[in-house]
């Protein structure tokens, strides 16, 4: 089996057939509808098919992800998936994130902290570091990047108005970014800047 990616390199992976065509038997993969759509309204999924021929037996499945899915997907082609994800994921390990692929997450990262309140407000540009940047070994990937830089006050978001303290002050942001999005913003492991809320405050405000 030959992995390709543009985002992280190509491997090769050797797979037993015989482990293969047990894999598809035990999980009902020839027994399975031939295509599972996504429901009205659903975005952001991903959309697979996959064929398979094991001896004489040929069959073309197709899916979405399973909370996407407009009607219930046997339990069986969810445990295949999960299989399968479990294969690109040694093959991602393999062939390692490209420098190129993590240069574009870095980028998503500090164009989206150049635009939030905080630093908006009084970020100084040319205190802007990125200190470090991984790759989870998740399902999708997460990249944690890693940016200091200063303000020219104390606080957090846009303090219009606020009587603040005139003091250089140095903050760490942590970006997740997933799927090229950045999802999660923390300043200083106390402010979360997407909610614009302490992150107490915000992890209440979600429960």
């Amino acid at each position: 089996m030959e992995y390709t990616s543009n985002r992280f390199g190509s491997a090769d992976l050797l797979l037993d057939k015989a482990e293969a065509a047990e894999l598809f038997r035990e999980t009902g993969f020839f027994a399975a509808e031939q295509r599972y759509t996504a429901k009205s309204g659903a975005a952001d999924y991903y959309s697979y098919v996959l064929t398979v021929q094991v001896e004489f037996d040929v069959k073309s499945v197709g899916w979405v992800d399973a909370w996407a899915s407009n009607e219930p997907m046997p339990s069986e082609l969810g445990a295949l998936q999960l299989h399968l994800e479990s294969i690109v994921e040694s093959a991602r390990k393999q062939a390692g994130p490209s420098g190129d692929a993590l240069q574009k997450v870095v980028t998503i990262a500090k164009d989206f902290l150049v635009q939030t309140s905080t630093f908006r407000f009084d970020g100084i540009p040319e205190t802007l570091r990125v200190a470090d940047a991984v790759t989870l070994e998740s399902f999708p990937e997460q990249h944690i990047v890693t940016i200091t830089f200063d303000s020219r006050h104390a606080g957090y978001g846009d303090r219009q108005g606020q009587i603040l303290l005139q003091v250089i002050t140095p903050h760490v942001a942590r970006v997740k970014v997933v799927r090229d999005n950045v999802v999660s913003v923390i300043l200083d492991e106390r402010w979360d800047e997407l909610s614009q809320k302490s992150v107490g405050q915000a992890c209440l405000a979600t429960t």
